[in-house]
């Protein structure tokens, strides 16, 4: 969220976070909605910039993209591609992760 200082973002994210209560209307959400919120001043002892802090949320996510990616590479192997029973079991393999990869992904968005 971008904005002028003082214009209410913060008040704004914890209103819809739930750790402030709102004066008027409501606050609808999804109901498997999943926030993530980095306080301004968290007091986090880092080495690392706000954007590394953010990214590391991801890290998990990160490698299951890289095993899948992994997969893609195996699934166009000659080698597998000619033993039946392989391609079959790396290729169900790769519809379940990609799946799950999907479904955390939008998680996330």
């Amino acid at each position: 969220m971008v904005g002028r200082n003082g214009v209410g973002k913060s008040t704004l994210v914890k209103m819809i976070m739930g750790l402030q209560s709102i004066d008027d209307g409501q606050i609808i959400k999804n109901k498997n909605l999943s926030i993530g919120y980095l306080q301004q001043n968290s007091g986090l002892n880092s080495d690392k910039n706000i954007i590394e802090e953010m990214e590391n949320v991801f890290e998990d996510l990160k490698a299951e993209e890289k095993n899948i990616h992994n997969l893609e590479n195996k699934i166009s192997d000659i080698n597998i591609i000619n033993n039946e029973q392989e391609f079959n079991r790396i290729t169900n393999l790769y519809a379940k992760m990609q799946a799950d990869f999907e479904r955390k992904k939008w998680v996330w968005i």
